[in-house]
């Protein structure tokens, strides 16, 4: 199985912190969904949840490139101030990338 760069073992359903390969240069905090044994590079798959501002009174956005079904892509619509209920609007979308595992962190 691919470990991470510390040697510890990479496991389906680890939460992560790390570089992903087609998600810009920030890192990314997710959960990795799949691993491909025997596979030095581009080896897991790590979902996360990516923030888009929106304009409520505007179309949505268009979904991120890594969303997951992008035809209907999986979104939901939340609010920034007061647990949700009053602020600024965001759209959620689900997503998922490949990486090495060696660019990852297991957040303990």
């Amino acid at each position: 199985m691919p470990h991470y760069s510390d040697g510890t073992e990479c496991k389906v359903g680890d939460q992560v912190t790390g570089k992903l390969f087609n998600s810009g240069d920030a890192p990314k905090a997710g959960v990795v969904i799949s691993i491909t044994p025997g596979a030095e590079f581009c080896n897991a798959m790590v979902q996360f949840t990516e923030a888009r501002t929106v304009d409520v009174d505007a179309p949505d956005p268009a979904p991120p490139r890594m969303a997951l079904s992008v035809e209907h892509a999986v979104a939901r619509t939340v609010r920034g101030h007061q647990h949700g209920s009053s602020g600024p609007a965001f759209r959620l979308f689900t997503c998922a990338d490949y990486t090495d595992t060696k660019n990852l962190t297991k957040v303990s």
